[in-house]
């Protein structure tokens, strides 16, 4: 069963890491390599379902259906979860 989960401590690290990799691969993908942050970003349609794409959750849930509970994640895993 699920365990209750206190801490990310180990495995949330590596889970975060793999979110903060797939974002930037989808923003040099989409927007080039020379693309910045600008001043006052304009959250459109398009940043709303990116976000939805990346969220903490859906990498867990990615990572589950590869046979791994959150508190087990490595490198592999997080790999797989983008995948």
């Amino acid at each position: 069963g699920e365990k209750g989960w206190t801490s990310d401590a180990g495995w949330g690290r590596m889970l975060r890491t793999g979110q903060s990799l797939l974002a930037n691969s989808l923003l040099h993908l989409h927007l080039g390599r020379e693309c910045r942050r600008p001043q006052n970003p304009v959250h459109t349609n398009d940043y709303a379902t990116y976000v939805q794409i990346i969220t903490v959750h859906r990498m867990a849930l990615a990572g589950k259906e590869l046979g791994k509970d959150v508190g087990q994640w490595l490198p592999s895993t997080a790999a797989g979860a983008i995948k």
